[in-house]
């Protein structure tokens, strides 16, 4: 209608249901709608925590650091295996992008020397000098073989720091074996 007014509105309506042009309309319970509305509200959540998961493991891959495939319960336990503490002391690949360019080159030696020498020599020593087996030198000599014993030992002196900070938080002492499940 050309004019909209209250009273030409109603005349339209009238005039529709006069020549049968409607159709019934279904009108959910109050139970059914709240069942929606939970239903709605579990999907966006499961999308935001996706779209988190993927922009932590994208912050991680900028550092050198690998989420790889985790199941959900286990996914929490692998980030904190890789915390930010190999990027604080510099043991994590330098990058350079530019263009179609994009190499990683060596340790970015960033943060505090010392702890980063320590931690190196910490790692040097335990795959030199060590015999008593250790998961974590297990660890470092499959790395060996497979990307070379200096890469191994920079992996090993990241994964050091991540254990000795551990251990600090949880006030623990040092396991040579993995614990008993």
């Amino acid at each position: 209608m050309t004019v909209k007014t209250d009273r030409n509105d109603a005349r339209g309506m009238a005039q529709l249901m006069r020549m049968g042009w409607f159709r019934p309309v279904h009108v959910k319970t109050l139970p059914a709608q709240e069942v929606r509305a939970l239903l709605t509200a579990r999907k966006l959540l499961q999308g935001k925590l996706h779209d988190i998961e993927l922009g932590i493991r994208g912050l991680l891959r900028g550092f050198g650091l690998k989420v790889g495939q985790v199941s959900k319960g286990r996914y929490e336990a692998r980030i904190r295996e890789l915390e930010d503490l190999g990027p604080y002391f510099g043991l994590t690949p330098s990058k350079y992008q530019s263009g179609e360019v994009d190499w990683t080159g060596r340790i970015s030696k960033v943060g505090d020397v010392m702890v980063r020498t320590a931690l190196f020599e910490a790692a040097n020593v335990m795959l030199s000098r060590v015999t008593r087996f250790s998961a974590l030198k297990a660890w470092a000599l499959r790395i060996a073989k497979l990307r070379g014993v200096k890469r191994a030992k920079v992996a090993l002196a990241r994964k050091l720091a991540v254990v000795l900070h551990r251990m600090w938080v949880d006030a623990a002492d040092f396991r040579w074996r993995k614990a008993a499940a």
